[in-house]
């Protein structure tokens, strides 16, 4: 209705401004140009009403859509789950997240918890999909490949040469393959060795043991551009 008043008033507008332009006009090209504009009202107005129909179709389409709230209680629903069972297990997924990030040991530990995540159909929801099934087991994965870089030697012996250190020793390929891995060498020789790593002497026989899971763990996490101290 206020469509069809506004496009009045443009059409009136539109006449009074040509009546006032053209004063002159005869009385039959007065006629033609009344006739013109009504014309023109008409098509305007019947625009209004099929607008009019459009928008009226549009909010009955827009009435029958679920809230997205209602949405996802009826995914939820789906899955067997609630909006607590999801909180829960969004809880769960972000401690575990922070473990495997900070490469918390033992690895099977938390392989097994990511593999019992991944086996829950709440894993398939979007806020949970790319974490467990993607970003998480990357991280595994270069986890995994830095602990199988360390070698782990059965016990051996080696005997000190001049110019050699713990760092030196450990970083043989026939032993840790990693320098890091030098207090091992250490805690295992501390009797032969004393209380300060850094003065070994030629001659002397050290026992290089296994490393622990621990020790494996805490070397991996030092990365490839861990520096020792001078």
């Amino acid at each position: 209705m206020k469509f069809s008043m506004k496009i009045a008033a443009f059409a009136f507008v539109l006449l009074s401004g040509s009546l006032f332009a053209q004063r002159d006009l005869s009385c039959d090209q007065y006629k033609a140009k009344m006739d013109s504009l009504k014309a023109v009202e008409i098509n305007l107005s019947s625009n209004v009403d099929q607008l009019n129909k459009d928008v009226a179709n549009v909010q009955k389409q827009l009435d029958g859509i679920q809230s997205y709230e209602d949405c996802m209680d009826d995914l939820y629903k789906m899955l067997g789950a609630n909006k607590s069972d999801v909180s829960i297990f969004a809880m769960k997924v972000n401690d575990l997240k922070g473990k495997i990030e900070r490469r918390e040991a033992p690895y099977s530990a938390r392989e097994a918890e990511l593999k019992e995540l991944q086996s829950n159909k709440l894993s398939a929801l979007p806020e949970f999909y790319n974490t467990l099934h993607v970003y998480l087991p990357d991280l595994m994965a270069k986890w995994k490949k830095d602990l199988d870089v360390i070698v782990v030697p059965d016990v051996k012996q080696y005997t000190v040469v001049k110019g050699d250190c713990l760092w030196c020793i450990a970083s043989k390929g026939e032993y840790y393959g990693k320098g890091a891995a030098w207090p091992a060498i250490w805690r295992a020789n501390q009797d032969v060795i004393g209380n300060n790593p850094d003065l070994i002497y030629p001659n002397q026989v050290y026992t290089i043991p296994n490393l622990t899971a621990d020790e494996i763990n805490t070397v991996s996490k030092m990365g490839r551009n861990y520096k020792p101290a001078p």
